[in-house]
């Protein structure tokens, strides 16, 4: 609790799109309502070893199945990910199944568009946790954005009489 405290002490929000912690920043690079793709992350980008993930045929179909494998490099890391500048190279252009879109959420993992940011950010602790660590500064940076939108849903609702049931999307990546 005390590493939160910390934390929130430290935050620095500005326009809600970029959270300052120490030196480092952290955009939102793609927001569905009250969850968010941070910048600097890519933990969604390993996308093996296969073994890890065996129902992927359940919600791939053959070709998105077949692309996804020939995207694993031999680190297990997606071939488009550059890691260390930690951005995707064909954003713009990347596969539907590397979109959190709810019409695809939907989809792919039948799963509600009141549920997609519960949903969303479960899968993106899980990703976060198992590769950067529980304690990572990744997730904290995660975590703080999650945070921030809830606090901003929150406000907005106490000012404009709430949105219940809205979806926004925005997508930062162009600038």
């Amino acid at each position: 609790m005390i590493a939160w405290l910390v934390i929130f002490a430290t935050l620095v929000v500005v326009h809600g799109l970029s959270l300052q912690m120490s030196s480092t920043s952290s955009k939102i690079l793609r927001r569905v309502n009250k969850w968010a793709c941070v910048s600097g992350c890519g933990a969604c980008c390993k996308l093996g070893p296969l073994s890890s993930r065996p129902d992927l045929p359940e919600y791939l179909s053959p070709g998105e199945l077949s692309q996804y494998t020939s995207m694993i490099g031999k680190d297990d890391w997606c071939v488009n990910f550059d890691q260390t500048n930690r951005i995707c190279k064909i954003y713009e252009d990347r596969p539907s199944f590397c979109r959190v879109e709810p019409s695809k959420m939907k989809e792919m993992f039948h799963v509600e568009e009141d549920d997609i940011d519960d949903f969303a950010a479960f899968c993106c602790r899980e990703h976060i946790s198992d590769n950067y660590g529980e304690n990572s500064i990744e997730l904290e940076r995660f975590e703080a954005v999650i945070d921030s939108l809830w606090e901003e849903d929150e406000n907005e609702d106490e000012n404009d009489g709430g949105n219940e049931g809205r979806v926004q999307i925005v997508d930062l990546s162009k600038d």
